[in-house]
C-alpha cells in the first residue's frame, strides 16, 4: 500500500528556518523554503542578503503517519506541524 504524502507547514523556532532546513534535508525528507534577497541596511555598508519569505515557517511533504510526523517534529528548531 502506498502511503499518501501531503505539504504540511511546520512553525520553527524565530530565525531557525535554515536550520530546521538544512536539518530535514539531511534526513532526506522533501522541503520547502521560499526565500526572497533584501537588502540590508548595516550603518557602514548594504548588503544583500536571502530572508525566508514567510518568516517562521517552512513547508515539508509528509504522510499523516505518526512516525513520520514524529521524525520531523524531533528536529532541533522545530515547533508545529501545521495541516489537516
Amino acid at each position: 500500500m502506498i502511503k499518501k504524502s501531503n505539504w504540511f507547514a511546520l512553525l520553527t523556532r524565530s530565525n531557525f528556518e535554515f536550520v530546521v532546513y538544512k536539518s530535514i534535508v539531511k534526513k532526506k525528507i522533501e522541503v520547502f523554503l521560499p526565500r526572497i534577497k533584501k537588502k540590508s541596511k548595516r550603518k557602514d555598508r548594504s548588503l544583500m542578503i536571502e530572508t525566508p519569505l514567510f518568516p517562521g515557517y517552512i513547508f515539508v511533504k509528509s504522510t499523516f503517519d505518526s512516525g513520520d510526523q514524529l521524525n520531523i517534529l524531533k528536529t532541533v528548531g522545530a515547533v508545529r506541524l501545521l495541516g489537516n
